[in-house]
């Protein structure tokens, strides 16, 4: 279980960054026009793609398996499935979840601290 929280604060706050945190404001921006002016329907979509934490969050979860070899999958399940990319697309769904879980929790927790007065 603890592997699992640890892989969706990594895929929650990779997510975080990117589309809420004031340094990708630009490319987020910019990505906001091409998802709407581009005339090309695939390139549309791929910049949407990062626009929203349950998106993000599913090319998180890829990031933080590739990357930091964080598996909180159980490998006999892995054995079952025996391929590399339903192994990354497994990880990619558990990290758009675990992303807009606690995105959804900090909400919550945000709401209350504003109603008790403490600044955020």
């Amino acid at each position: 279980m603890l592997e699992y929280i640890i892989f969706w604060i990594f895929c929650y706050v990779i997510s975080s960054v990117v589309v809420q945190q004031k340094i990708f404001a630009e490319p987020r921006a910019w990505l906001q026009r091409c998802s709407t002016e581009n005339p090309s329907w695939l390139r549309r979509k791929m910049c949407q793609l990062v626009s929203c934490m349950f998106c993000t969050g599913f090319w998180a979860g890829i990031v933080v398996s590739f990357v930091l070899g964080v598996c909180p999958i159980n490998f006999e399940v892995m054995d079952l499935l025996n391929s590399d990319l339903s192994y990354y697309f497994l990880h990619g769904l558990l990290g758009a979840f675990g992303s807009y879980l606690l995105h959804l929790l900090m909400g919550i927790l945000i709401k209350y601290a504003e109603e008790l007065g403490i600044d955020t």
